[in-house]
């Protein structure tokens, strides 16, 4: 049994170390290097999460939480703090991208509207981010 819960918290710690990666990712772009980082993130989501960012920006709200309910509170606080970054860094302003910015920021707000009705812990970070896309 006790190799099973190391086996999950390995687990566990390596989509949050993935997920944190990704962030970190979206806040170093280098210039004209914005295409790439999307494609990246896109590229990794597909892969973990089995959503692309026009499948989170398309999906309706019920579907897009469906598919994320397995998930770890944790995970989905940095999925939603991943798209947010996607969405305030001006270098993915101007991009071809097959996603909507406004679509992507309501899809983030549904996020963390499901995070606060799962979580037993009141979040001032989850709030802040939740106000300034509003505020767009």
């Amino acid at each position: 049994m006790g190799i099973e819960k190391d086996f999950i918290k390995r687990e566990f710690e390596k989509l949050s170390l993935f997920l944190t990666g990704l962030i970190d990712t979206t806040k170093v772009t280098e210039p004209n290097e914005g295409q790439k980082t999307i494609d990246k993130v896109n590229d990794a989501l597909k892969e973990v999460f089995k959503l692309s960012l026009h499948e989170i920006s398309t999906s309706n709200d019920h579907e897009f939480i469906t598919k994320l309910s397995t998930y770890d509170e944790v995970h989905l606080e940095k999925l939603a703090t991943l798209l947010y970054e996607i969405i305030q860094n001006p270098d993915f302003t101007m991009l071809g991208q097959d996603f909507e910015k406004n679509s992507l920021s309501k899809k983030a707000i549904v996020l963390l509207n499901y995070i606060d009705s799962i979580s037993t812990t009141f979040s001032i970070n989850r709030m802040q981010i939740k106000n300034e896309l509003k505020a767009l």
